[in-house]
């Protein structure tokens, strides 16, 4: 069996294909691991959203920030018009409730044991150890997966706060877990999550 590791797709069905046919991906022995993002920005989303559904057990995939913003767009029931362009196929599919329900059923954070090996869309907070990150990972899906979820997708936008603090509860705690693990690119020099900086680490202007 082969796993093989793929970051963002974000709606490229054609070439991610081409790439699964160049990497002779076996669906029925090998695994994909996804690091989210799997929509948005390409043209075919729809189709890369159903291929991946399709493939039952042989994807694991972690949710990134688009794909959160997706999930929002759809749970809030959003007018079509007013929905990005490259998202606007799911909105209107016949297949968005089954098709959401699978994507907000996805996982933050993936570990295999086997490998000691953590999947994440973006980053974990350098305070947090290993157990500590499936911990607060688990919080946010039960709530994206629960009957608070509508609520909370229309509060989960925004970089405030910028600093963990374990202590930290409601709506606040929950976004900056989201930020970490979706979102996060750097962190300043007292530990606060940057958002603007996104030069590589060669050009960054944080400094430690």
């Amino acid at each position: 069996m082969a796993i093989f590791a793929i970051g963002d797709i974000q709606g490229c069905f054609s070439e991610f294909r081409a790439l699964l046919e160049k990497l002779d991906f076996q669906p029925n022995s090998d695994q994909l691991w996804l690091t989210g993002d799997l929509v948005n920005r390409g043209p075919q989303s729809l189709e890369v959203l159903k291929y991946l559904r399709n493939l039952g057990s042989s994807v694991v995939s972690v949710l990134g920030n688009h794909d959160l913003h997706l999930i929002a767009q759809v749970m809030n029931k959003n007018n079509p018009r007013s929905v990005e362009k490259d998202l606007r196929p799911i909105v209107e599919s016949r297949d968005k409730v089954d098709l959401i329900e699978w994507l907000r059923h996805l996982p933050l954070l993936f570990f295999d044991d086997n490998h000691q090996t953590v999947l994440v869309h973006a980053g974990l907070h350098p305070d947090w150890n290993l157990l500590e990150s499936q911990q607060y990972a688990c919080e946010v899906e039960e709530l994206l997966q629960g009957n608070s979820a509508q609520q909370f997708l229309k509060v989960m936008y925004g970089d405030m706060p910028n600093k963990w603090n374990k202590n930290l509860i409601g709506y606040d705690r929950y976004r900056i877990i989201i930020n970490c693990l979706t979102r996060l690119r750097y962190v300043g020099p007292n530990i606060e999550l940057n958002f603007v900086e996104k030069n590589h680490p060669g050009r960054s202007r944080i400094r430690h």
